[in-house]
């Protein structure tokens, strides 16, 4: 099966998200809408990882875009390179936060929930990461997200509308030495 090859450019992303948050909101028409949006550009040196340009942005500007058509902005939740460090894009702190998403008790039917992702990822053993500011190349499993975790908190929350974006170009580790770009 030949696997089709989506390659990113800059500025692509930042406009199908402007034009996703422009349409969704009208669409979910939800009492409250929650967004927690990463952006990891920066990663640490021991990565192995490239680093990248527009990541960080692409998710201030979402966020923008987001509160301009009617998400409270105590509801946008961005982590990035660019914030302090207790909202750094470390795996610790993106775990934190889609824990208290999860615990979130005021969380209803009518309300509705998007995770956005941008930065880099990868596969192993047939499942898909995301890796966090602080990856390790030597410890790529467990210094990484699982998707599917992250689509496991989103699926429990009891909220009528569920919505998740990642964007992320799966870097081969050292030793594969191939890249293979990829949009979910």
């Amino acid at each position: 099966m030949m696997k089709k090859k989506v390659f990113w450019r800059p500025g692509y992303s930042i406009l199908a998200w402007m034009a996703l948050a422009i349409v969704i909101p009208s669409i979910l028409r939800a009492d409250d809408r929650y967004a927690v949006l990463i952006g990891v550009d920066q990663y640490a040196s021991e990565s192995g990882l490239q680093q990248l340009e527009y990541a960080a942005t692409d998710v201030e500007r979402l966020s923008e875009v987001l509160v301009q058509r009617g998400y409270q902005s105590s509801n946008v939740i961005a982590l990035t390179s660019k914030k302090d460090e207790r909202y750094h894009p470390t795996r610790e702190n993106i775990h934190r936060i889609l824990s208290e998403l999860g615990e979130n008790s005021l969380l209803t039917s009518d309300d509705s929930v998007m995770i956005v992702f941008s930065g880099h990822g990868f596969n192993s053993n047939g499942e898909s990461y995301l890796c966090p500011a602080n990856f390790r190349a030597d410890s790529p499993v467990t210094s990484s997200i699982r998707v599917a975790d992250v689509a496991a908190t989103l699926a429990i929350l009891p909220v009528g509308a569920k919505f998740m974006m990642l964007a992320a170009c799966r870097e081969a580790l050292a030793a594969a030495g191939t890249r293979r770009w990829w949009a979910v």
